[in-house]
């Protein structure tokens, strides 16, 4: 803000006269720093006081300001509350005639202000993962004006986010048509058009991620990707298994996944000294244990699909109750039935993630620690390990002569072929390091893993 922005603010009615001279004096006296704190909180409290004397514009107002400053669910809050005073209004006051009114299917009169409300909050859903949330506000806004192009653009970026990538082109589109010249539109459309590719053929450019991302930190996009399996009844005490559906060469790409939860655990210097007691899959620091509980608590939250997934992955009792979930349920875009019950208790999640995490080194981290030579804090270059909750391929089941490989790019988990494999054969991995001393490998014995 500079001194002439200051000014104005400061001769405003928004601004008390006391306020106004105080802050003056300060920049008068070249104290820059604490009158721009001081007029800031001024216009914030200026703005939370006029929420009540105005009402709902105000509210809108005040959300907005919530908004600006990344508080999620304080913006929803007072979105809603603008939504719930706009509709109470509209039924006090009917036959106002400078207002433009619809009706939704329940016959109540709702005000064009509140697709601003709709569309608002719709937007906060999302900035929180909130997808099924977001949709709904987004598809209440429609109802009411099916041009509102804000809208149109967050239920485009919900397909995005749940990875019905043809769905979210199909929307994009329409879109595109009345904003042909919008930065974000064609930055969606083209993250559309890549992860729309990737799923459907299984064919990833990570060429500008290995020359630039794993420096920059950034993660290349990797669509969710499900090759020629399926998932089956396993033999013997394996449960359930990933089968293949036809014949694939060494190296092929099976699978792509997307993590429902993810976290840097610790160095691989820490995670050696501890793999005595705590192996690649199935066993975890408590207090790794706990984040990650916590993480996937948290995603399981947002997503009806996300809960059908955890309850579909083993837990840790019989397996025999354990049914074989459909495909559809694991592939982005498809619709599955909704279940009755989803009773996802904290214990049963401590036993799915205590079951099912995987531990993988991250590709972008060795790669970087092999060429970055500017790093000069050992810390740095400490090898860093990833623990990640990935659901489908959880199902893989473990041997000693593993038949597939597993690697960790950015936070997708891509499975490939490591020989030449028939029809109808199981996928099988390691799920601890095979060139351990014998001595430790045999402590995996009564974990149920080998």
């Amino acid at each position: 803000m500079d001194r002439r922005s200051a000014n104005c603010l400061l001769d405003s009615e928004s601004v008390a006269d006391s306020d106004a001279d105080s802050c003056k004096f300060m920049f008068a006296t070249h104290r820059r720093a604490p009158a721009l704190l001081t007029l800031q909180a001024l216009v914030s409290a200026s703005i939370e006081g006029a929420a009540a004397a105005i009402g709902t514009p105000a509210l809108r107002i005040r959300g907005n300001h919530r908004f600006a400053r990344q508080d999620w669910t304080g913006a929803i809050e007072l979105y809603t509350r603008a939504i719930h005073k706009a509709i109470q209004e509209s039924k006090e006051q009917m036959s106002l005639s400078n207002r433009v009114n619809h009706v939704n299917g329940n016959g109540v009169e709702i005000e064009m202000e509140v697709v601003m409300d709709y569309s608002n909050r719709a937007e906060a859903w999302l900035r929180i993962h909130h997808y099924e949330r977001a949709w709904a506000d987004a598809e209440r806004a429609l109802s009411i004006d099916p041009h509102h192009l804000k809208s149109l653009f967050r239920k485009s970026r919900v397909l995005l986010g749940l990875g019905d990538y043809q769905q979210a082109l199909t929307h994009l589109d329409s879109a595109y048509a009345r904003a042909p010249f919008d930065k974000d539109l064609l930055a969606a459309i083209k993250l559309s058009r890549i992860g729309d590719h990737q799923s459907r053929l299984g064919v990833y450019e990570l060429t500008d991620f290995y020359l630039k991302g794993r420096f920059a930190g950034e993660n290349p996009t990797c669509a969710h990707y499900v090759g020629p399996i399926q998932l089956k009844a396993a033999s013997g005490n394996k449960d359930r298994g990933l089968f293949l559906t036809k014949h694939v060469k060494a190296r092929d790409l099976l699978l792509v996944s997307n993590p429902l939860a993810m976290l840097d655990s610790m160095s691989a210097n820490k995670c050696q000294k501890n793999s005595l007691d705590y192996g690649a899959k199935g066993r975890l620091d408590p207090e790794i244990q706990e984040k990650l509980v916590h993480a996937v608590r948290e995603r399981a939250k947002v997503s009806t699909k996300n809960r059908q997934r955890l309850l579909a992955l083993c837990h840790g009792t019989d397996s025999a109750q354990h049914a074989v979930p459909s495909m559809d349920l694991f592939i982005p875009g498809r619709r599955v039935a909704p279940v009755e019950t989803l009773n996802l208790k904290e214990e049963r999640i401590n036993r799915l993630v205590m079951r099912n995490a995987i531990e993988r080194n991250m590709v972008s981290t060795t790669l970087e620690r092999r060429h970055d030579t500017t790093r000069t804090n050992a810390k740095d270059h400490e090898e860093r390990v990833f623990w990640g909750l990935w659901v489908l391929p959880s199902f893989i089941n473990n041997s000693c002569i593993p038949n597939v490989s597993m690697v960790v790019i950015g936070r997708a988990l891509l499975v490939y072929a490591c020989r030449d494999l028939s029809a109808g054969e199981e996928l099988l991995c390691s799920y601890f390091n095979l060139f351990q001393p014998l001595p430790q490998r045999l402590k995996f014995k009564g974990t149920n893993l080998v």
